[in-house]
């Protein structure tokens, strides 16, 4: 993949059929972003931060 492909990770909250998975931790997002980085990514950027637990 190109580094400088745009990479979004998105926040998940569970609604309808997948009430029983948790949101996604704010922890857990920044830690997804930083991996994807370290793999050398270079547009990582987190979406719909308002969902973060």
């Amino acid at each position: 993949m190109d580094e400088e492909v745009p990479y979004s990770l998105l926040a998940f909250y569970p609604h309808f059929e997948m009430r029983d998975l948790p949101r996604t931790r704010r922890e857990d997002a920044l830690r997804f972003k930083k991996v994807a980085e370290e793999a050398g990514l270079k547009r990582v950027r987190i979406g719909n931060v308002h969902l973060l637990a």
